[in-house]
């Protein structure tokens, strides 16, 4: 008679197991052990080196410092030169300099890396003054950490070729540090000296520990293996054959099991003669949320497929059907969650004396490659709106700035003639819209240039709260819900506005016989049943800007393009379209995240998710830009460099009408001659960034090799994202971006020759 149960060879094999993982466990454990002491012994040494560095330190700074020869080595530190004793000499003549605690250690570290690989230090800080001070990427992290409040930080590094244990204990400033730190106070977090160990030495201490320990256990597991095996080998030939068909069995069925289960996809038949499911995976319920038990005939499948797919679907399962034709095709089936996933299903007819009798496939979640493939289609569009609006920035601003300075000129020229004032303010407000038009294209394909610093998003709301009120119809009520605590967040508060109004805009349109505008901020620190939908890119904690209007809403067909550049629901003549494409990549550029829910006639809700910013404070209370009268400029003589020659001639009559006399330059090279000619006699260069020939870049480098302090203010009309333009915003230089408007220009000029 076969037993259908083995207990005995369960219970050999459960102790062979328990055995195996008893031995593997304690030898792990041993192990771990030895390692962890291997690394607090290289932490010990650590300390102590750090703790001699800090002896070191303290006695010098006890000491006032160390004077020491004037050698290559040991150069007179500049960084002491206001003490009027940093360098004497001794009755014999001989020069010594005097070192610094800082620079003592330093020199001991040098010393040290230099006498061989036995472990070093390096003295180093978040702004050093020195560069060989400067940290590297661990120092740098492990100095970021100290500042948070970490006592110490440590761990294994690469670095060198080799494995170090490197660690850092902060230098803390003290009484006797004053001398040469005066402007930090006592107890401040000076910087940090990081030690590095080698790991080599203590990695063969491990080495040689394991080693023994997995000799000595493999071998106690082995003797307990044979013992097991000895009694299993006396038993098991009473069981194995009876056992051994009931065993391919039941892996033949474990086999399908875990291919039916273990895979994303959903192994489902369906009985054509009765329309009933037969089979359907478990996986369908975690995919899809309807459990299998749900799956009771065709027809609840059927009600579930999208509207705009059902009829196309459902011809396909008519030539499963009727014809006995296998298919394949793709839809939107409706989850239990209320979302839609994108379904692909094969299909497999059965045959039986020539009749289609049974369908097996299965279905293929696509939903992630159809999200994937939308953002490609997305980032191609923004790519192809950037080109185009990096393509007719420069002309287009060049153009602009010519109407615009002109316009400002006679407007100047007429300030009685009313009538002209009025025809000219048309003009230049013609002209800025044309400009809001370019900022708005290159808003959208995340061309426009961004100055992030610490905002916080609340005053942001809070100093924009009357001019929105100012600019909305009295028949809307306009509220603010913000929460109490700051939320800082990495922003340009300028474009951040920009949302706020066009989002603001868009809701008066929204609601032409009235209602209400709610603004809120809020806070989100972990995930739970109230916020899961924040998106999976913005890291927590992140903060949320939402507006929200009672208005007529957004049909659902149209709300997959309402952020596409010229796409409007407003009727013809009363919107560009590229309100919300501006706020959508403006967004991007903060690297946060947009969504909007809308219902028709239910009002609309635009949320969005930004980082939070955990590094310095926040900016605010800046003072208003108050435009007032021209003041009288001292005369400069300028150099004027401008391939454009509508744009180089309204500059130059605009600078010629402050008091200023100016040099014209068409090229680079042109620039050159006049700056070689007559260097002195020029306070300041005006020149373009993007020229034929010898562009602004080049051309400045060659002037300072004539003039090294020339003062060069640089315009341009391309989008930030040229490297010419980025390599001079990187070394800080003054950059004006084009359209230009003369009380900016004149203001720049007067601030950088000021400086």
């Amino acid at each position: 008679m076969k037993d259908k149960t083995d207990p005995q060879e369960l219970g050999f094999l459960l102790a062979a197991l328990f055995w195996t993982l008893a031995i593997a466990i304690l030898a792990t454990c041993q192990q771990s052990s030895d390692r962890q002491a291997a690394l607090e012994n290289a932490k010990i040494s650590a300390r102590q080196s750090f703790n001699k560095d800090l002896l070191i330190r303290r006695w010098a700074s006890e000491q006032g410092g160390v004077y020491v020869p004037i050698t290559p080595a040991t150069p007179p530190n500049p960084h002491l030169s206001h003490l009027p004793e940093r360098d004497i000499t001794t009755p014999s003549g001989r020069p010594l300099t005097l070192l610094n605690p800082a620079y003592i250690i330093r020199q001991i570290h040098q010393f040290g890396r230099d006498s061989g690989d036995h472990g070093y230090g390096h003295i180093t800080s978040l702004k050093p003054l020195r560069p060989e001070n400067a940290p590297d990427n661990w120092e740098r992290s492990a100095l970021e950490k100290l500042a948070a409040g970490e006592p110490e930080w440590s761990n294994l590094e690469w670095l060198a070729g080799a494995i170090y244990l490197r660690l850092m204990q902060p230098l803390v400033l003290e009484p006797a540090c004053l001398q040469c730190h005066p402007e930090q106070p006592v107890g401040s977090i000076r910087g940090g000296i990081s030690v590095s160990i080698p790991w080599a030495q203590f990695q063969e201490t491990i080495t040689r520990k394991r080693t023994l320990l997995w000799l000595g256990h493999g071998a106690l597991w082995l003797l307990g293996l044979g013992g097991l095996g000895f009694a299993r080998h006396h038993l098991r030939r009473h069981f194995f054959k009876v056992r051994q068909g009931e065993q391919r069995l039941r892996q033949s069925e474990e086999r399908f099991r875990l291919l039916a289960e273990g895979t994303q996809a959903i192994p489902w038949e369906l009985d054509l003669g009765t329309n009933r499911w037969t089979y359907i995976a478990p996986q369908v319920g975690k995919i899809l949320g309807y459990p299998p038990e749900e799956w009771r005939d065709l027809g609840f499948w059927e009600e579930r497929i999208h509207p705009d797919d059902r009829q196309r679907v459902l011809e396909h399962c008519r030539h499963c059907r009727e014809e006995g034709q296998d298919q394949q095709f793709e839809y939107r089936f409706l989850k239990k969650d209320g979302n839609f996933a994108w379904l692909k299903t094969l299909a497999t007819v059965r045959m039986e004396q020539g009749r289609p009798v049974r369908v097996r496939g299965v279905m293929l979640d696509l939903t992630e490659r159809h999200i994937m493939e939308e953002k490609l289609r997305q980032a191609a569009k923004m790519e192809a709106v950037g080109t185009l609006a990096a393509g007719v920035a420069h002309d287009f601003n060049n153009i602009l700035t010519s109407l615009i300075s002109f316009a400002t000129l006679v407007k100047r020229r007429h300030l009685d003639d009313e009538i002209s004032q009025d025809y000219l303010q048309e003009m230049l407000d013609g002209a800025n819209r044309a400009a809001e038009l370019t900022r708005s294209l290159l808003a959208y394909s995340r061309k426009l240039e961004v100055k992030l610093k610490p905002e916080d998003l609340n005053d942001i709301v809070e100093k924009n709260r009357k001019l929105l009120r100012r600019l909305i119809r009295e028949n809307i009520e306009i509220a603010t819900e913000l929460t109490e605590s700051e939320l800082p967040v990495l922003a340009d508060r300028a474009l951040i506005e920009q949302v706020l109004l066009n989002l603001a805009g868009n809701a008066q349109d929204a609601m032409p016989v009235g209602g209400s505008l709610t603004i809120g901020t809020g806070r989100i620190d972990s995930l739970n049943r109230d916020n899961k939908a924040v998106p999976p890119a913005i890291p927590l904690p992140c903060a949320i800007l939402t507006v929200a209007d009672t208005g007529v809403g957004i049909d659902p067909g149209r709300l997959e393009r309402i952020f596409d550049p010229f796409f409007t629901t407003k009727a013809v003549g009363q919107g560009t379209g590229l309100g919300l494409a501006q706020v959508y990549g403006i967004v991007l550029q903060h690297d946060g995240v947009i969504n909007v829910d809308s219902e028709p006639d239910g009002g609309s809700v635009f949320t969005i998710f930004l980082p939070l910013h955990t590094g310095g404070p926040t900016v605010s209370d800046r003072p208003e830009i108050v435009e007032n009268a021209p003041v009288a400029d001292s005369p400069l003589n300028i150099l004027l460099v401008e391939d454009e020659p509508q744009v180089r001639k309204v500059l130059e009559r605009l600078l010629t009408s402050r008091g200023h006399r100016v040099l014209e330059a068409a090229q680079g090279l042109e620039a050159l001659q006049i700056m070689r000619r007559q260097p002195e006699n020029i306070d300041l260069v005006v020149m373009d960034v993007i020229m034929p020939g010898m562009n602004g870049r080049e051309t400045f480098r060659e002037m300072r090799t004539i003039r090294a302090d020339i003062k060069v203010l640089f315009i341009s009309g391309y989008p930030g994202d040229v490297i010419t333009i980025q390599d001079i915003r990187d070394e800080k230089l003054d950059l004006l971006a084009k359209p230009l408007v003369p009380r900016e220009l004149i203001e720049k000029i007067k601030a950088l020759t000021n400086k």
